[in-house]
């Protein structure tokens, strides 16, 4: 049976974090492993999608004062504060990276489960008429795609991919409690009552997509080579204004 590597993170700034996420793809890319990895932010970050103007950020008053960095996947900002971020890396050749709601529903669905067996009922949005507005709001929480984890109408999990040559990488965040610097947005925590444990989640959340996907858990071994070329692409990418200010 074929593995699935885990990489469970320590808080860390957001341009190592997208840093990370960015060599974990390439060294998919080179070798073709599976690599899922949970990650937490230090200090809070706004991500801006893609393709959003850099400029925009300011419409966003709760958030001013905190890094920002560019993510390389679309979708609206994020506050990445009170939430638990994952990656989750795998070779074009896999079945799973045939079809994009096919492996959101497989993290997504592993969500639901953990929080199902909690008490909580959550749903996955199904946009049947894909109707969208004329403008999208600048934070993605407030944003609804198909396949969104919502808990009474209010969006806690959400998902955006980016494909390298050889691989797929998807990452997305879970809404755990409302932020300070985003406090239009409730958590799970402000929906439901219940505090989630983001270590217990994340192993929980390990197994079902290991179960799921057919695949058994390693803990990926440190290297070394991995976390200098992601230190390389944090100063060249993320920490620069080239790349950060480029829209």
């Amino acid at each position: 049976m074929k593995t699935l590597l885990l990489i469970d993170d320590p808080p860390a700034p957001g341009s190592w974090n997208m840093a990370f996420d960015q060599a974990l793809l390439e060294h998919v890319d080179e070798i073709g492993v599976n690599v899922l990895r949970f990650y937490r932010w230090s200090p809070a970050t706004l991500s801006l999608g893609y393709f959003q103007h850099y400029d925009e950020r300011a419409y966003h008053a709760s958030s001013q004062s905190l890094d920002t960095v560019r993510r390389a996947s679309g979708g609206g900002a994020i506050v990445h504060d009170q939430e638990l971020t994952y990656s989750l890396v795998v070779p074009i050749s896999s079945r799973w990276a045939q079809s994009n709601r096919r492996l959101y529903d497989i993290v997504h669905q592993a969500v639901l489960e953990q929080l199902g067996q909690q008490g909580i009922t959550a749903q996955l949005h199904d946009d049947e008429k894909g109707v969208r507005g004329r403008e999208n709001p600048l934070l993605c929480f407030q944003r609804r795609a198909d396949g969104d984890i919502l808990i009474d109408g209010h969006k806690i999990g959400g998902s955006a991919q980016r494909r390298g040559r050889n691989a797929l990488l998807q990452h997305g965040s879970i809404l755990l409690q409302q932020s300070e610097y985003a406090p239009e947005l409730p958590g799970i925590f402000e929906l439901t009552g219940v505090a989630i444990d983001d270590r217990v989640l994340s192993r929980k959340m390990a197994e079902s997509i290991s179960r799921d996907m057919g695949l058994n858990i390693e803990n990926f071994a440190f290297n070394l080579e991995l976390r200098e070329r992601a230190r390389e692409i944090e100063e060249n990418r993320f920490l620069a204004d080239s790349w950060t200010k480029n829209r």
